[in-house]
């Protein structure tokens, strides 16, 4: 959505999250931890991961300062990455 009157953009966080549903990804907190799982779902500023050691994770998106999918090797495996 873009506002013309005062030339800025505004997005909804929920838009942003819903094309990360289903994928492997990596969610830096502000308070510098992370999160790491599949994104199931989102309801009402609360996201659902899934990760296999913790099990299901409720994190609240006020506190998610970066999202980033985890790349895949060419047999469907998780790479190796490095957080910046």
């Amino acid at each position: 959505m873009i506002n013309r009157k005062k030339g800025k953009v505004e997005v909804k966080l929920t838009d942003v999250f819903n094309s990360f549903i289903g994928k492997d990804c990596i969610f830096t907190l502000s308070t510098g931890k992370y999160v790491t799982g599949v994104l199931e779902s989102i309801s009402e500023g609360w996201l659902s991961v899934r990760n296999p050691k913790n099990g299901v994770q409720a994190v609240n998106s006020d506190y998610i300062s970066d999202v980033k999918e985890i790349p895949k090797n060419k047999n469907g495996r998780r790479k190796r990455f490095y957080l910046e």
